[in-house]
């Protein structure tokens, strides 16, 4: 990969009581190629993510970040520093630029066509995103309120790329972090290869890791803001900043909130259960969660429980049990939480995988399409009532316009509130 920069910075000073304080180490910053957008499949149909809905083109960059604070637990060196990638969607200027790949080429061998088995490696020269490569930031806005994501466990950001680009069409930059050891397959700089070594046993501890990265990218966007030679210099606000993930990105984001009050608001796409810290204390920043059905539904077959090696009052039991304790947990989120339940989509359903391998996915009712429409228009409002302060359109009192929906307010000092939808 061409490296276009590279960027050492001096320890950021003091800007504001927001400018938290760290080690005495900075990041170090790389802007790469952007992939380009091939010029056909070779074989096979195309797959077209769903265009953005917003004013907005989309631009997009990929940058590369080492942490001089950090060790790399996955690697037998000892000099070698956690380092990521990360993908940045914005508001881009009505012409310039050329249309991006949906990801980076990757190499035909076993390593890649395992790590991306969920979908098929085949399938991904096949995907149009509707990014822009090296397209202008906007003149629109001086500055663009940023947010973060974070991908599930095996997964990599562009699994998301719907959600990232709709986001930025309404003049957002959102940065999608590749979380190396627990993605799937990518190469680093130089041509190294990571994949997802996480293991169940190290789970908790991967998740603060995840949640470190994000906190790490923001400190790296600052850097980039305010001293980046790029196209993003001056144009981050800041101090209106989201972060979301969906699965283990969704337990990640979270417990960033928790380790960094620059997060303003946080969403979280069918992530459950939370970091331990999460779950008994909460988070002080605004909360959406959305889920197909709670973890312990349905219940549990008879197959299921002998498997389990429990008995079927005892399944009840733990539900009922789990049910309180996450009623507790939102309701310990600052102003509350709000949860939105899709009816007919699984844990797939949160990204763009059934669109592009819908053989794959037989099992999921709704239609991928759909999913993906709901999911955005519920982030959008989220994120627009919380970084932008707008009217609360879709979390306001009226009931969804999505008979697929329920809305859930859980109110700290009050009764929970429910809304089901009903045909628009």
């Amino acid at each position: 990969m061409r490296i276009r920069f590279c960027l050492f910075a001096a320890l950021l000073l003091a800007c504001g009581p927001r400018l938290h304080q760290r080690a005495a180490t900075v990041p170090v910053v790389r802007e790469m190629e952007t992939p380009r957008a091939p010029a056909a499949a070779d074989t096979g149909q195309i797959v077209r993510i769903p265009a953005p809905t917003g004013p907005y083109r989309v631009g997009r960059a990929t940058f590369h970040a080492i942490d001089p604070a950090r060790d790399e637990a996955f690697t037998p060196e000892p000099d070698d520093r956690r380092e990521v990638i990360f993908h940045v969607w914005y508001p881009a200027a009505e012409e310039g630029g050329v249309p991006a790949a949906f990801t980076a080429e990757v190499p035909d061998d076993s390593i890649f066509r395992r790590s991306y088995s969920f979908i098929g490696v085949e399938k991904l020269p096949r995907v149009r995103a509707n990014a822009f490569a090296d397209a202008p930031v906007s003149g629109a806005e001086r500055r663009y309120p940023v947010i973060l994501f974070s991908h599930g466990l095996g997964a990599v950001a562009a699994m998301y790329t719907s959600f990232q680009e709709d986001l930025a069409s309404h003049g957002y930059v959102v940065v999608g972090v590749d979380h190396p050891y627990f993605s799937a397959a990518f190469q680093l700089p130089g041509g190294r290869t990571v994949r997802n070594l996480s293991r169940p046993a190290s789970r908790q501890q991967d998740v603060l890791t995840q949640a470190q990265d994000l906190r790490f990218v923001l400190d790296a966007l600052e850097l980039l803001d305010r001293e980046g030679p790029g196209r993003l210099r001056g144009r981050l606000d800041l101090e209106r900043v989201g972060v979301f993930g969906q699965s283990r990105g969704g337990f990640a984001a979270p417990h960033a909130c928790r380790l960094d009050r620059r997060f303003d608001a946080c969403a979280n796409l069918d992530g459950y259960s939370l970091t331990p810290a999460v779950m008994d204390s909460g988070i002080a920043q605004p909360y959406l969660h959305v889920e197909e059905l709670v973890p312990w539904q349905p219940a549990p077959t008879d197959s299921e429980l002998v498997a389990a090696g429990q008995t079927r009052e005892q399944a009840i039991a733990e539900a009922a049990a789990d049910s309180l304790r996450r009623e507790a947990t939102f309701r310990r989120m600052g102003p509350g939480a709000v949860l939105v339940t899709v009816r007919g989509a699984r844990h797939a359903s949160f990204s763009d995988q059934p669109l592009i391998a819908p053989e794959r996915y037989r099992d999921i009712a709704i239609d991928a399409r759909r999913a993906l429409q709901i999911t955005r228009a519920y982030l959008l409002a989220f994120f627009d009532l919380h970084l932008r302060n707008r009217p609360p359109s879709l979390l306001g009192p009226i009931p969804p316009p999505y008979p697929e929906v329920t809305v859930e307010f859980y109110d700290p000092a009050g009764p929970t509130r429910v809304l089901r939808g009903t045909v628009p």
